[in-house]
Formats: structure tokens, C-alpha cells, sequence
């Protein structure tokens, strides 16, 4: 069966609506961010300040490459996965591509207590939400095989909706 990937910015609940689908579904779970992480032997905040940006989004890449080799996984994907369109190629080889989507506030009220995401450590954190959904929601739209606006809902009702997509369209899988 083919891999459900979860896309979308943080906090539209791809980790913990993923692991509810999985569960469910009785599929393996894989966090990107998670894996590369263990792998860095550091958070990926500490990873960014020490390497950039562009170093992550290498190991990122790299990361999408062997998810490819897998099946009958759900994928929850770092916000920004979408910046290298060829992530999402590489992931839609053997998957199906879900984005949760969210508002910028009901994001910011979702992450808000969360001081280890880096989008955090400035002077408006909503502001920059603003910005980078701005900068990403037409990736994240166009790239995506279907949308599951989450904006008020809780992250099991996000499970159930992504669950009721992949029994919808299962000749897709």
C-alpha cells in the first residue's frame, strides 16, 4: 500500500493526527523531523544554528529519498518539505500527499507554549506564521493531492477526516 504523507505548516496537527491514523489504520509512523534528529544527535533548532538551513534541507532531501523505498507508512513532513518541490515528487512516488491547513492564529494558538520551534524565537511569532504560510500555502495547496482544512477542529476530528479521505479514494492506494 502506498505511504500517506501529511504536508502543511506546524501545529495543523501532522504528528498527532498521524499517529491516531496510524494507529487506526495499523500502519508505522515516521516524523521526518523526528528521524533527523536522532540522526543529528540534536534538536533541529540546534541543528539549523550550527549547519543552516541549507544543510538541513540536503539531509531533508536525502531523508525524502529513502522514505521512497518504503510502503504503507504515514509520513508526517517538516513545514518545509514544500520548498524543495522535488521532495514532494520523491514522496508522491509511492504516496498519496495530505495537507493540513490551518489559520495563521489558530496555528500560533496551537504552538504558542512551545519554546523548541524556532519560528518562536522572535519578536512576533504571529507575525512570521503570517509570513511563512503566505510564503508556502500555494505549495502546500498545489502539491498536495488533497486539503483538509483544520482550522477548528481537534486533532482526532483531523485524524478522522484523513481517515475518511484515504477510505474514500483507497483505489488511489
Amino acid at each position: 500500500m502506498k505511504n500517506i504523507v501529511l504536508i502543511g505548516m506546524m501545529g495543523t496537527f501532522k504528528t498527532s493526527a498521524g499517529k491516531i491514523v496510524a494507529k487506526e489504520l495499523k500502519r508505522d509512523f515516521i516524523d521526518t523531523d523526528k528521524v533527523l534528529a536522532n540522526r543529528f544527535g540534536m534538536s533541529i533548532n540546534q541543528y539549523f544554528k550550527k549547519f543552516g538551513e541549507q544543510s538541513f534541507r540536503g539531509q531533508e532531501h536525502l531523508l525524502c529519498q529513502e522514505l521512497t523505498q518504503n510502503s504503507n507508512l504515514i509520513i508526517s513532513t517538516g513545514g518545509g518539505i514544500v520548498k524543495n518541490p522535488k521532495n514532494i515528487e520523491l514522496l508522491r512516488q509511492n504516496g498519496i500527499i495530505i495537507c493540513l491547513m490551518a489559520s495563521a492564529e489558530q496555528i500560533y494558538s496551537r504552538i504558542k507554549n512551545f519554546k523548541t520551534r524556532p519560528l518562536l524565537n522572535c519578536p512576533n511569532p504571529l507575525e512570521r506564521i503570517r509570513q511563512i504560510l503566505a510564503e508556502r500555502e500555494y505549495l502546500y495547496i498545489s502539491l498536495a493531492d488533497t486539503v483538509i482544512n483544520n482550522n477548528h477542529m481537534s486533532a482526532s476530528q483531523t485524524a478522522l477526516k484523513i481517515i475518511e479521505y484515504i477510505q474514500e479514494n483507497s483505489y488511489k492506494l
